[in-house]
């Protein structure tokens, strides 16, 4: 990932991924830490956990057969934080939407 994303685009991913949820549905994202070589791949997350400050989202990754990860919103920072992502230091990481057009 080249493009520079600002927060709030990350943020209305995350806005995104709570709708998607509500309404029933797994919603698959590209996480990346680029220009780190070492975050780059899709998980899916599947619940989300509210927190004073932001929102847990708790992940399968197709990378970690052991269990669920986890990346937090942080809403006043209008970022996403790999808190617990395979083979992934903790750090601010981007998100973005895959396959959820209707036609797709």
């Amino acid at each position: 990932m080249i493009l520079r994303v600002d927060g709030s685009h990350q943020e209305g991913v995350a806005h995104e991924i709570l709708d998607e949820l509500r309404a029933g549905r797994l919603v698959q994202l590209l996480v990346t830490n680029w220009p780190k070589p070492e975050l780059n791949h899709t998980v899916i997350v599947y619940e989300s956990r509210p927190f004073d400050g932001g929102v847990e989202f708790i992940v399968w990754d197709p990378n970690n057969p052991d269990g669920p990860g986890i990346m937090t919103w942080e809403a006043s920072a209008r970022r996403f934080w790999a808190t617990n992502l395979y083979d992934t230091e903790p750090g601010p990481i981007r998100a973005f939407r895959m396959y959820y057009s209707l036609l797709l």
